[in-house]
């Protein structure tokens, strides 16, 4: 945006627990000119989720469309409302509070979109495909993007509305996104299998995190990360079409069903008791799709086989978080596991799952082909 320029916008305001906000929507070009992002309030870019997003766009572009949740910015006093309009003025701009990932994602589809049109024109292709991708991209471009302007509060508030909304608003949306997103195609797979589980044990449908007063084994938005994994071995953020590895896609709701169900065989019967076994950990539940992923990519076993071997798991663990197994992340102080939630965690539990299953197959193939 050229300092010596007023950008003026349309919409309506309206104050929400003492706070001016205004509502308003803009094409993206036209937003992409007009903000940036405070180091100080945002978390530092996660280029893997914004490469994510971008494929989204992209996957998704192609059959229709694509929908954003509004963005949420700060106008640091910067925002004069002139009759029914607003203007930023000369020299400010608006600084991003919840929407970086989503907006540098679409950033990076266009620019995707504008490297292939030149490619296209390099090869002299037809200029039906060209115009096809040129007008992909002013579509992306011209995207309306509603958004959230809080018109006057500061760094302060800032950071503590980015905390509010990354760690308690999206752990209730993720759920509810599932519950009712009829385009994703694991959200849509989860809720078919979820409704078949229902007599086995309980599974949260709103919130993605699990207290320990919370009697559900599982959540929807966890069950969802077990299919990831299990079936593309990925543990970050997804979205976009499935890429389904080492199965028939027809065999897909069957197996994903085996894997839920096979649970009530692994694990101790109070298994929702997470004060007592960690059964109900994500981290834990992640790990077992992730176990099976590798026992089908490295070990060549079918999902079927693969999730029986899970079986394997009961007699070297008792689930309890003073289990050797979970033992470097046993906190001594509070009598349970911690830092479980990490990456690194997943990772730990996948191999330490892994070896003992390998190890056990091994045991009995020996046996077997000694008799």
């Amino acid at each position: 945006m050229n300092n010596d320029v007023t950008s003026t916008l349309s919409g309506h305001s309206y104050t929400q627990f003492s706070k001016d906000i205004l509502v308003t929507q803009i094409p993206f070009f036209y937003l992409d000119t007009l903000f940036e992002v405070d180091d100080l309030v945002q978390r530092k870019l996660d280029v893997r989720k914004r490469n994510e997003i971008s494929e989204f766009i992209l996957d998704t572009i192609q059959d229709g469309t694509f929908y954003f949740s509004p963005f949420i910015f700060s106008a640091r006093g910067a925002i004069e409302a002139k009759g029914d309009k607003w203007t930023i003025t000369p020299g400010n701009k608006l600084y991003i509070i919840d929407g970086q990932h989503r907006a540098s994602g679409l950033r990076l589809a266009i620019q995707k979109m504008e490297m292939h049109k030149v490619q296209l024109e390099m090869l002299a292709k037809n200029d039906v495909e060209i115009r096809k991708v040129d007008n992909i991209i002013q579509h992306l471009r011209n995207y309306q993007i509603s958004l959230q302007i809080y018109l006057d509060i500061d760094q302060t508030a800032e950071r503590q509305l980015f905390t509010d909304l990354n760690m308690e608003r999206k752990d209730v949306h993720s759920g509810i996104v599932i519950k009712y997103d009829k385009r994703d195609v694991y959200s849509s797979l989860v809720k078919q299998i979820s409704s078949q589980l229902k007599s086995r044990y309980e599974i949260e449908e709103t919130s993605s995190r699990l207290t320990n007063q919370n009697s559900a084994l599982t959540s929807l938005a966890t069950m969802r990360k077990c299919l990831i994994a299990l079936y593309e071995g990925n543990v970050r953020y997804k979205e976009g079409q499935p890429y389904y590895r080492n199965i028939n896609p027809l065999e897909v709701e069957a197996t994903s069903l085996l894997f839920f169900t096979i649970w009530t065989e692994i694990f101790p019967s109070e298994m929702n008791n997470r004060n007592k076994f960690v059964s109900g950990m994500t981290s834990v539940q992640v790990a077992l799709a992730l176990t099976v992923f590798y026992l089908t990519k490295q070990h060549k076993l079918t999902h079927k086989e693969a999730i029986h071997s899970l079986k394997i798991l009961k007699t070297h663990c008792s689930w309890k978080h003073t289990d050797p197994l979970f033992a470097p992340y046993y906190d001594e102080q509070k009598k349970k596991l911690s830092r479980l939630s990490s990456t690194s965690a997943v990772s730990y539990l996948t191999e330490t799952f892994l070896t003992i299953i390998t190890e056990e197959r091994g045991v009995i193939r020996a046996k077997t082909q000694a008799n």
